[in-house]
């Protein structure tokens, strides 16, 4: 026979029997199909050489892959098959098969994923999604830990890069400047127990840190109980400075001293208001002082922890010192109305006279009635 009388080995294949079985799922759910061995080692270097060296799979002539199911084989071949469906293929696509493409070392379909995800997770893609509205959030955590399965470095940075990024955003109204609904409030506890390890681990090799940065930074997102406390702490703080910017100002009356009068909030960086509030310069105890309401945390040095009202030195000899203190208020997001207990000589005589009081003035709050009222209650 001459060299163009020969069939292409493609076409003898298809014409002959095939000679591999493939077992697919385990226990009550397993599928046996049958597959051409040739073909199928030419798609993936572990079945190639598990054929061509002597293991038990060339002997017995199966393969076994308890962790695939038949409707996921058949998904993974059609994307290497048909470059109409490979075309067509889709994100979602991605998840079903990019894991097992990268496990059993389909290199064709670990860089046909590597491609759809690198794009989908690209800087330019992600704030398009933005603008539009239409990031999906699961989406982006589970194609990102999809490529750190996959060692799929690049894009796992990526991914990573966008969620670290979003985690240090702080949410509108908590800043004057609007930030849109991607801040780190959007993230729920069951999203960022997916979120934190792959940020320790991929966000180290990201801030290009020592080995010791490293390290502390995976230790820090690996800490038990991590997700639940971010959440908490973030719906607190929104909710505790929405209310601060309610406040328009607060007034302390009835003390008998200098202390007396209106106090104002105050802008801190960023645009966002600090936990004090400035009153007016006054006289207390012979020395000219400014009067300030301020909550003292606990990187405070030698003050007590909460709300105090405090008198400052105005010519700086002295550090500011406490006048009034309200025990058990380090949780309030303003001041309290009572409870106030002295700290200070003067402060103790003015109280043996006079009923402290402080009071808030609310600013107006209104909502903007967009949709017209015969529509909500039309039929």
């Amino acid at each position: 026979m001459s060299n163009k009388d020969e069939e292409p080995p493609a076409k003898k294949l298809r014409f002959s029997e095939p000679d591999l079985q493939i077992v697919l799922g385990t226990d009550e759910d397993v599928s046996t199909i049958k597959v051409h061995s040739l073909l199928l080692a030419n798609k993936s270097r572990y079945i190639d050489t598990m054929l061509s060296t002597p293991m038990r799979e060339q002997e017995t002539r199966t393969v076994s892959f308890p962790d695939i199911s038949p409707a996921i084989w058949e998904k993974m071949n059609k994307f290497l098959d048909d470059p109409v469906a490979a075309r067509k293929m889709k994100v979602k696509d991605v998840l079903d098969v990019a894991q097992f493409y990268d496990k059993y070392e389909f290199t064709q379909g670990t860089k046909l994923c590597e491609d759809i995800m690198s794009d989908y997770l690209s800087t330019e893609n992600l704030d398009e999604m933005e603008k539009a509205s239409t990031l999906d959030l699961n989406l982006v955590i589970d194609l990102t830990l999809i490529a750190h399965k996959s060692n799929m470095s690049s894009v796992s940075e990526s991914g990573a890069s966008y969620l670290l990024g979003r985690l240090a955003i702080l949410p509108f109204p908590y800043r004057d400047v609007p930030s849109g609904p991607y801040t780190n409030i959007m993230f729920t506890e069951e999203q960022l127990k997916k979120v934190f390890p792959i940020v320790g681990r991929v966000g180290s090799r990201i801030l290009n840190g020592s080995e010791q940065v490293n390290r502390s930074l995976q230790a820090v997102f690996s800490e038990p109980g991590l997700a639940k406390d971010f959440v908490h702490g973030r719906r607190q703080q929104v909710r505790d400075y929405f209310i601060m910017r309610c406040i328009s100002h607060i007034e302390l009356s009835g003390t008998g001293s200098d202390s007396d009068g209106r106090f104002m909030k105050t802008v801190a960086m960023e645009g966002s208001l600090s936990d004090t509030w400035f009153g007016g310069n006054g006289n207390w105890g012979g020395k000219n002082v400014r009067f300030t309401i301020q909550k003292n945390t606990k990187d405070d040095s030698d003050e007590e922890i909460g709300w105090a009202i405090l008198r400052d030195d105005v010519d700086g000899e002295e550090h500011p010192k406490t006048c009034w203190w309200a025990p058990c208020s380090e949780n309030l997001p303003v001041p309290p109305l009572a409870g106030w207990v002295p700290r200070d000589e003067l402060a103790t005589a003015v109280i043996e006279h006079n009923s402290s009081n402080i009071r808030w003035t609310i600013l107006h709050v209104s909502i903007d009635r967009s949709i017209d009222e015969d529509i909500l209650y039309s039929n």
